[in-house]
């Protein structure tokens, strides 16, 4: 589906996309290299040796950081020439910076991002976007790269052009880590206008014979897109037949060539399904250090009701201990490939090629195939960006030869700083993660309790955690603090029982489908901590009501979370579709969910961990029924409610730090029915609010006794979901739309029409969802 369109700067064009670069429609000045021994006026001006020119290709050894070209002199109008083509092979480097000398000013620069590999790539710099691109340009004075001594630089051409329109596509990918046979795969797309003139753009979206297409459109016309405009398309498609296959995407403009883009589709039936609430700890009861086994430490964990150790040496003797003790485990097998210089903390810009070590992998992998003791494989700890492309070879090996079991890395947190994860932003570290190395799970940690203070952002890094994971439908842990310490200037204090439970119920509120605690063993872990008894007392209650409640929240899609108190956008809105008020004083979180039948579930989270509270609800509909989950009794208990003119009223007492989920029956009307005047025609009014990110109000009216139907559809004609499909009396009616379908999964973001049928009288509305 074609989505709103937006602006956005795209730091390199045409980066492992496949993309077809468009032929210049003006040439300013060019170096094309095509005569061995002549540079063409280019110079080493720093760290570079063996300057040469040979085969169409001027190259040179790096002999020190930030290797340096400079190059002739010349005169060329910055108006009339706005882009600098390189074809570049730069070994290691990240990235480069061109630097000119107009008349002017003293000088002017852009940096632009390189792939490090030994392959020519081609990048087009924006240089026309500069204040310093102006007047005449009288040369290239330096062309910087971050390459390292002993690297290679090579370069094909560099052209300074006018490119007129220039259609590009930015991305193009699948949002999901693992394509799996007969399940909805979304297909997103980033496309646009890179060049220095407005011009028309067209999409086609080319499947395979064995892919169906569920949503948006195979050919599509975007009209004119201004320079660096880009729009976001989505599809939605299906492959029931496992395979590798192609999915292409061409772009095409009357003022320029086409463009295409190839993605490559492995489809399997074949993959790791979570059956089972993830719970473990942190460490693990047997670590590295000797001795490497301890029963003791074993039972204590059992003991504890774990189920699943987080990792064992990848041993016999370490299984056979998980085993001995009724528990499962991940093995640990990041050691042998490499360790933290490949999968963690690389000692250079780019982590050494993993390749050749996968295979030491394969006599864990066959000794321990079918052994119901391993779950899967524990990788890495909180990597570096720049070991991701050997983290995504890792997984696919593991989920070649032994695809049912889980593939594990934890992530950092959100305030971890960019030297630490080597993304720009920390969004980007989760994407880039998805998309490289395309996990089964997301994992990540944050600590939030010290001695003096509570640590602010653990809901935003929550919230951030739970968008990617709804956006790549994947689960996601939490790794939750489970002691206190001194160690390594951390000053944490050790949490309370309320504390600990305010931490589960704050994960289960946002959507986990697994709780890490951190740190079980080790000098600073619970073990070896002087508050082992109460520590290990208040994890061992807790997981047993994890373990009761575990199994219903595996079966709930998350689909909104709000606060009742503070201010920004995950405070509860007046408008929600669902809940209508809470008690004024209440600091709760409120996490909304569906199951499979599309039926509403509510967590309520009491965000307060020093006192008990009973909060009333009021909900904007009323329900037949209403029943809250036991964890003590391990069931399904009726909770008492009053259905009032305003909607189903109950109240929920809550424990200090915890939570209580409830279900909620089948709604007995599709709105407050008003006292008015009875209406004399059917009508349907624009909704409210409108646009709307989480919920929207349609008002509408019939005149008599009649089958209704009130549908919503997508601008191609299709169904999304039906809101009322009943028989109604004569009236004024309010229904909820939350921008889900009728399956509990979010609609993308566009206009929709909402189809009012009474008998044979139809009336639409239009109405716009941004997420």
């Amino acid at each position: 589906m074609l989505q709103p369109k937006r602006v956005f700067a795209i730091r390199l064009l045409f980066f492992g996309l496949g993309v077809s670069p468009i032929h210049a429609q003006q040439i300013g000045i060019q170096w094309e290299f095509n005569q061995d021994g002549d540079a063409e006026g280019w110079e080493a001006f720093h760290s570079l040796d063996d300057l040469r020119v040979e085969n169409g290709v001027l190259s040179a050894a790096v002999t020190g950081d930030f290797p340096q070209l400079t190059g002739p002199s010349f005169s060329l109008d910055a108006r009339s020439f706005g882009f600098l083509e390189i074809r570049l092979m730069a070994e290691g480097a990240t990235d480069a910076i061109v630097q000119w000398k107009p008349d002017s000013l003293l000088w002017g620069f852009q940096k632009f991002a390189v792939q490090g590999d030994s392959a020519f790539h081609t990048y087009y710099v924006p240089v026309f976007k500069s204040d310093a691109w102006r007047g005449h340009i009288l040369g290239i004075t330096r062309l910087t790269l971050t390459a390292k001594a002993g690297a290679h630089i090579a370069i094909d051409y560099i052209r300074i052009e006018h490119l007129g329109p220039h259609v590009a596509i930015a991305s193009f990918k699948p949002l999901r880590t693992v394509l799996k046979s007969g399940h909805p795969i979304p297909v997103e797309t980033v496309v646009g206008n890179f060049g220095d003139t407005a011009g028309p753009v067209a999409v086609d979206f080319i499947l395979p014979e064995s892919f169906s297409l569920q949503n948006g459109p195979l050919h599509l016309d975007l009209g004119t897109l201004s320079v660096d405009e880009t729009d976001t398309l989505q599809w939605l498609v299906a492959c029931q037949t496992p395979g590798d296959y192609q999915i292409h995407l061409r772009l095409s403009s009357s003022d320029s060539d086409s463009v295409t883009a190839v993605l490559p589709a492995r489809i399997t039936d074949r993959y790791w399904r979570q059956e089972k609430f993830f719970l473990s700890a942190w460490s693990p009861p047997c670590a590295w250090d000797p001795p490497p086994l301890q029963p003791s430490h074993f039972d204590y964990y059992h003991q504890a009701n774990f189920d699943l150790v987080l990792w064992v040496v990848p041993t016999i003797e370490g299984v056979n201990m998980t085993r001995q003790f009724d528990m499962q485990c991940l093995l640990n097998v990041g050691g042998l490939v490499g360790g933290d210089p490949y999968l963690r903390d690389p000692k250079a810009d780019v982590a050494p090629d993993i390749a050749p070590l996968l295979p030491h992998l394969d006599p864990v992998i066959q000794q321990f195939q079918g052994d119901s003791t391993v779950t899967g494989y524990f990788i890495t700890d909180e990597p570096h960006v720049n070991t991701y492309a050997n983290l995504g070879k890792v997984v696919a090996y593991l989920r070649e030869k032994d695809p049912t079991r889980l593939s594990f890395i934890n992530l950092y947190p959100g305030e971890a700083n960019q030297p630490a994860h080597g993304a720009d932003t920390y969004n980007e570290y989760i994407e880039q993660f998805l998309d490289t190395v395309k996990p089964e799970i997301l994992s990540y940690d944050r600590y939030i309790f010290f001695k003096d203070h509570d640590g602010g952002s653990y809901f935003s890094n929550l919230s951030t955690i739970r968008k990617w994971a709804l956006r790549y439908d994947i689960p996601f842990c939490n790794i939750i603090q489970a002691i206190g310490t001194d160690c390594c200037n951390l000053n944490w204090r050790t949490p309370t029982e309320a504390e600990h439970r305010w931490l589960v119920y704050s994960s289960l509120a946002y959507g986990a489908k697994g709780i890490i605690w951190f740190h079980w063993d080790g000098s600073w872990g619970v073990t070896g901590s002087p508050e082992r008894d109460q520590i290990a007392a208040s994890i061992k209650k807790l997981n047993t009501e994890i373990k009761s409640i575990g199994p219903e929240m595996l079966k709930l899609k998350s689909i909104r979370v709000y606060h009742t108190r503070g201010t920004g956008p995950s405070v509860l809105p007046a408008d929600d579709p669902l809940i209508r008020s809470v008690s004024p004083e209440a600091d709760l979180v409120l996490g909304i969910f569906k199951n499979k039948k599309n039926q509403d579930y509510l967590l309520v989270m009491n965000k307060d961990y020093t006192r008990e509270s009973t909060t009333t609800l009021t909900l904007r509909v009323s329900v037949d029924s209403l029943r809250v989950f036991d964890v003590f009794e391990n069931g399904w208990k009726t909770l008492p409610h009053e259905n009032t003119t305003e909607g189903a009223r109950f109240e929920v007492t809550l424990r200090a730090g915890g939570g209580k989920l409830i279900a909620l029956g089948k709604a007995i009307s599709a709105g407050v029915k008003s006292r008015r005047p009875v209406p004399v025609e059917m009508n349907l009014w624009p909704n409210y609010p409108n646009p709307f990110n989480s919920g929207t109000t349609i008002p509408f009216q019939i005149s008599g006794k009649a089958r209704v139907s009130l549908e919503i559809y997508n601008l191609f004609g299709q169904k999304i979901t039906a809101l009322v499909s009943k028989e109604l009396t004569s009236g004024r009616y309010r229904a909820i739309w939350d921008g889900t379908d009728d399956r509990g999964n979010p609609a993308a973001s566009g206009v929709y029409l909402v189809r009012l049928v009474c008998g044979k009288e139809v009336k639409s509305e239009k109405i716009l969802f941004l997420k």
